[in-house]
């Protein structure tokens, strides 16, 4: 009886224990994949900003971004570490987001520490389950 005991408490353990690790695995819902990606590439995260797009189509769009801060950090070191911090601490605001049938159309602006803000448009899709950046542009 108390080696059944036993085996029924380390049982809910393992249970309780494994439900609390997948709080963690909830799916980021489109608004927050976008907020997490811009911060990402701004912030030089490439490999998370990777996680969170279309590989295919905004690889370009990072690797772009990454060696114009590199040509930067060659040429003024010091100022390619301010504009690092500077972007990594802009504010994001998620104005709307439009459904379509497994893509989401999400408006947002973009607000540096000067204040200047600046309208985009991202398109993200449904990829096995994970929404994923496919497209980011101006709003016009």
């Amino acid at each position: 009886m108390m080696r059944s005991f036993k085996y029924i408490i380390l049982i809910a353990i393992v249970a309780m224990a494994a439900g609390c690790g997948r709080k963690g695995s909830v799916p980021l819902e489109p608004s927050e994949v976008v907020e997490e990606f811009v911060k990402a590439v701004a912030s030089g995260r490439t490999d998370d900003a990777l996680k969170l797009c279309d590989n295919t189509r905004m690889a370009g769009y990072i690797e772009t971004y990454m060696e114009a801060l590199s040509r930067k950090a060659e040429t003024d070191s010091t100022a390619a570490s301010i504009a690092t911090g500077l972007l990594s601490e802009i504010e994001i605001t998620v104005t709307e987001v439009s459904k379509a049938k497994g893509s989401r159309t999400v408006f947002y602006t973009m607000k540096d520490v000067y204040g200047d803000c600046k309208d985009k448009v991202a398109i993200v899709i449904e990829e096995e389950g994970e929404w994923k950046v496919q497209e980011i542009k101006d709003r016009n």
